[in-house]
């Protein structure tokens, strides 16, 4: 029978003063979930990825 594995994973987040993390940082525990969105249209890096929690 196949099992879902767990994977978390530790990073650090560049870029966190150009948005309020204060704000949810109390909220995230280990499991919360995280959409990651590439922005190759970012004026200051091609390489970004925005970080989005609940919406």
């Amino acid at each position: 029978m196949y099992k879902r594995s767990r994977e978390y994973v530790s990073c650090n987040i560049a870029g966190q003063s150009h948005w309020d993390i204060a704000e949810v940082f109390g909220e995230l525990k280990p499991g919360s979930k995280l959409k990651l969105k590439a922005e190759p249209d970012n004026p200051y890096d091609p390489n970004a990825v925005a970080v989005y929690y609940k919406g």
